[in-house]
């Protein structure tokens, strides 16, 4: 295809493929800068030519997490298996449509089997409710005996009992990402169709005291929960066995699907200002996560993406009632400049004793450590958190949150029919299985299965 197809407009930036708004074959388009915004130029041959704003409209959001997944191809490191069409509630809001079409529930044998085929770390368990299975606490043991990582998607109903969740922590249940949009009854009845606060904050209660590390996720819906960021942050900040606040736009699918402008840089706005945290950190935490977790996925040789390639994060230390950012202890610009020359000291084709010479004699190794271990608050706070873990056994769950109580704040946005980027998603850190041990990116999956593509 020629450019001449497109008036662009603009600062061009690179041709991708997308998929086309009315047939959703992939067609070619061009990704341009205009007017402070990222856009998508596509053509169908068939349905003619489309114009919308890319996934990651913010310029500076885009072009960060361009260049840190530029280049990069791997497997996902989650594989997201439906385990009931059937659910507990009927959302007004809900992008899987649960209740409708319920269909025949894969077995337990058939779960574990399609597990066991993955090649990356983690299995998250969805629906529908997946605690409506009668099986689940043995679907989730037998899991774990094959060494993964296993992350229940929940809306808390079933949490309300404490032997419930001591039953999920005892099968090995590692992560709750919990349904949590609101702190008010209200919203609840308006995103959910039903009251439902007391048993979200018995959920959280119940979790803490089993010491099962949580997500909080929030789909956002503008003019209903839009003004709760702050209550929502202060709420999750004060319960540490929260470990993640996700703020998410309602996704363009699905029942009552959004016909809204939120969208991720809004929201992103929207908690910068709330929250008084800059866009520039956001930036500075995400790129800082990115390299992290590369250097140690290459270092053990695991396939798995563990980064998504759409979201942006920002790292807070609990101190007290309040909160550190990581840039008070530490020059985040110049940590990230030495962990990205590391991360690009190793790869998967050298062997570990290789990649550790490597690095061994890598400069910027003592220099990036040096900046962790020579600083006092850094120390301070190490110390800090280690002597209360000490005194407080079950709050923790690992080497890890021995040392760290870090609250982690993401900004997402997942993408429909009209923004998304094929090659974006050649990244995508979560597919949901198919059958035949084939998978889809999960975004991609819920465009193709609203739309009768598959079944």
């Amino acid at each position: 295809m020629s450019s001449e197809e497109f008036p662009v407009q603009g600062q061009f930036i690179k041709k991708i493929k997308c998929l086309c708004p009315q047939c959703l074959e992939i067609v070619d388009a061009e990704v341009v800068e205009e007017d402070g915004k990222i856009w998508l130029n596509k053509h169908c041959n068939k349905d003619g030519t489309f114009k919308s704003l890319h996934l990651l409209s913010n310029p500076s959001i885009y072009h960060t997490l361009a260049q840190l997944h530029r280049n990069r191809n791997a497997s996902p490191e989650g594989l997201l298996i439906y385990l009931t069409r059937k659910c507990n509630q009927y959302c007004p809001y809900c992008f899987v449509n649960a209740n409708e079409e319920v269909g025949e529930e894969p077995s337990t044998e058939e779960i574990v089997a399609r597990a066991k085929s993955f090649s990356g770390g983690i299995i998250y368990l969805f629906g529908g409710e997946p605690t409506l299975r009668e099986d689940l606490f043995e679907i989730i043991k037998k899991i774990k005996e094959n060494r993964f990582k296993v992350v229940l998607f929940t809306n808390g109903k079933k949490l309300v009992n404490p032997d419930y969740v001591k039953g999920l922590k005892k099968a090995g249940l590692d992560v709750v990402i919990l349904q949590f949009d609101s702190l008010s009854d209200s919203d609840y009845i308006k995103i959910r169709g039903e009251e439902l606060l007391e048993s979200k904050t018995r959920a959280v209660n119940n979790l803490r005291k089993h010491a099962l590390c949580l997500m909080l996720y929030v789909n956002v819906v503008e003019g209903i929960n839009s003004g709760r960021i702050i209550e929502l942050f202060d709420f999750a900040l004060q319960n540490d066995n929260v470990k993640i606040l996700f703020f998410n736009p309602l996704w363009n699918i699905g029942r009552q699907a959004s016909k809204e402008e939120l969208n991720s840089a809004g929201m992103l706005n929207m908690v910068c200002r709330e929250l008084k945290i800059g866009e520039e950190y956001f930036i500075d935490c995400t790129r800082f996560s990115t390299y992290v977790f590369e250097i140690l996925r290459k270092m053990k040789f695991r396939k798995g993406i563990k980064e998504p390639p759409c979201s942006v994060s920002c790292y807070l230390i609990r101190r007290g009632r309040g909160y550190l950012p990581l840039d008070s202890f530490v020059d985040l610009k110049k940590l990230n400049s030495y962990l990205e020359s590391l991360e690009q000291r190793v790869n998967f084709r050298k062997n570990i004793l290789s990649n550790i010479i490597r690095l061994v004699f890598c400069r910027d190794l003592y220099l990036f450590l040096s900046g962790i271990v020579l600083n006092r608050k850094i120390l301070k706070v190490f110390l800090d958190n280690f002597l209360y873990n000490l005194k407080h056994p079950k709050s923790f769950q690992s080497l890890y949150f021995m040392f760290f109580n870090i609250l982690s704040i993401m900004v997402g946005q997942f993408p429909d029919k009209h923004n998304l980027d094929l090659s974006l998603i050649k990244t995508c850190n979560m597919h949901t299985a198919l059958d035949n041990k084939r998978s889809l990116p999960t975004c991609l999956y819920e465009i193709y299965r609203e739309a009768g593509k598959i079944a």
